[in-house]
């Protein structure tokens, strides 16, 4: 199960409650979708937060998804209030090694 981590830093004169807000709203949407396990954010320092998606292989939760305008509504109000400062994908050992073993000759 691919766990989605990104990172998000509070734009200049933003207020932090609203911040966090459109943080958890980013969480309530994920965890709506089919697939979605787990959708959490977290405080990484006053100004950062980090937001975890863990969800099913394939699962559609992505926020830009033409299919559900509630996920780009709430991925342009985080966009307004804050910086994404990163972006991973952390997959576990057992997909991986199905990955890399299916590219090998």
């Amino acid at each position: 199960m691919p766990l989605f981590v990104s990172q998000h830093e509070r734009r200049e004169g933003v207020d932090r409650d609203e911040f966090g807000r459109a943080a958890l709203n980013i969480c309530r949407y994920a965890r709506s979708r089919d697939g979605v396990t787990s959708a959490r954010f977290y405080w990484a320092n006053v100004d950062t937060v980090a937001i975890t998606v863990a969800a099913d292989v394939g699962a559609d939760w992505g926020l830009m998804s033409g299919s559900n305008p509630d996920g780009a509504k709430a991925s342009f109000r985080l966009s307004d209030l804050a910086r994404q400062v990163s972006s991973e994908v952390w997959n576990d050992a057992g997909p991986g090694e199905q990955m890399y073993l299916s590219t090998m000759p």
